[in-house]
């Protein structure tokens, strides 16, 4: 049975589990790597205050329902845009884990980038480290040999980083801060413990992009290792730096909008005109305008059309834009970045329950106006 949806918003309490404490199974052995780091108690608190802020807008951010679902998000999500990527992390589905929410979701892939280095990737252990237990080692397992053997020679490399996993991760961007968001999704009465697959993307191009979104559809399809798992995939990537205001806003407005209505071929050939120092479609920025790494972003799309997601939502947001401020009587503005959150899905709710939403949702936007109108009143 899909799960229901839900609209979560004043009305409701906003996390039940938000003045409880964060599970503890989520750090062990006293082990450092990127991915304890990312679930530590203070990251997970700052992304769970987030959340929070998110589930109390008016109206309320409509739930998704859907068994699987692509999340693209900034490589810093608690701080890029005033931490505007909370709101797509806030309309994930949810259910009621006895007196706490928790994700729907069962399995967790996480996607970081480092641009430098042989291009390939790493997983598993790799990324995370031997002793923690968070990754699960038979998906591991799967990426390693079975995917491999049935994308053969469009397989991603592999690169093995022996007893110092550190050494290939160290310059891992886009992970830490994903797991925080995560480990407030699942509360407190969960751990991420054997639940997650981390990939780390090395090198920077669109063939291997394209290459991971296909290893990456493997574990979801018939016959994959998480075929019968609900699974999030949350993939890092930014947009624009160093535009000015105006374009930076028109540009990473265009790059959303071919992400979220185009496929890998739109992509690739817009981004690649970009990095060419071409203009396109009234965005002359050049290679400033083009995504600061492209290989998560085409590995997001190209995921999301295997695996059928068809359903697609973009947020644009950035650092260093402040219309209230006049930067031409600054002399060293800061520097502006661009960020999207994009999140694709496939509707998994009944004719019914799509219907009931759309009339929450009405009803809630008609209360809102009316009651903005009565405090408007003399």
């Amino acid at each position: 049975m899909a799960p229901r949806r839900r609209s979560i918003g004043s009305a409701r309490p906003p996390w039940l589990w938000a003045s409880l404490p964060v599970a503890g199974a989520l750090l062990l052995d006293g082990h450092t790597s990127v991915c304890t780091d990312g679930l530590k108690e203070d990251r997970v608190r700052r992304a769970q205050t987030l959340l929070q802020a998110a589930f109390s807008r008016s109206p309320p951010i409509l739930e998704i329902s859907s068994h699987h679902a692509v999340l693209l998000s900034p490589s810093r999500p608690l701080e890029a845009g005033k931490g505007f990527a909370a709101e797509a992390f806030a309309s994930l589905p949810r259910r009621v884990d006895g007196q706490t929410f928790t994700s729907t979701f069962t399995k967790f892939v996480v996607v970081g980038h480092n641009r430098d280095g042989p291009e390939g990737v790493t997983v598993g252990r790799d990324v995370c480290g031997a002793p923690v237990g968070i990754t699960d080692n038979m998906a591991t397992q799967y990426f390693r040999t079975e995917v491999q053997q049935q994308l053969s020679s469009s397989a991603p490399s592999i690169i093995e980083c022996g007893e110092d996993p550190e050494s290939c991760s160290a310059e891992a961007h886009g992970m830490e801060e994903q797991l925080a968001f995560l480990g407030a999704l699942i509360g407190p009465t969960r751990s991420m413990q054997g639940n997650l697959l981390p990939l780390l993307l090395h090198g920077d191009s669109i063939t291997l992009g394209a290459s991971v979104g296909d290893a990456l559809s493997l574990l979801v399809a018939a016959g994959g290792v998480w075929e019968a798992e609900r699974v999030l995939f949350v993939l890092s990537g930014d947009l624009s730096e160093g535009l000015d205001a105006a374009q930076a806003q028109h540009c990473d407005a265009y790059s959303a909008e071919v992400l979220s209505q185009g496929g890998v071929p739109q992509a690739a050939e817009y981004f690649d005109a970009l990095r060419g120092g071409q203009a396109n479609h009234g965005c002359a920025g050049g290679a400033k305008a083009a995504p600061r790494g492209v290989s998560p972003i085409i590995a997001a799309v190209r995921l999301a059309e295997r695996a059928r997601l068809i359903r697609r939502r973009a947020i644009v947001g950035h650092d260093g834009i402040d219309l209230r401020e006049d930067w031409r009587r600054i002399q060293k503005p800061p520097v502006i970045r661009g960020y999207a959150a994009l999140l694709y899905w496939e509707n998994s709710r009944s004719v019914w329950e799509r219907t009931s939403a759309k009339s929450f949702l009405a009803t809630t936007g008609r209360n809102a106006s009316l009651r903005a109108a009565g405090r408007a009143a003399p």
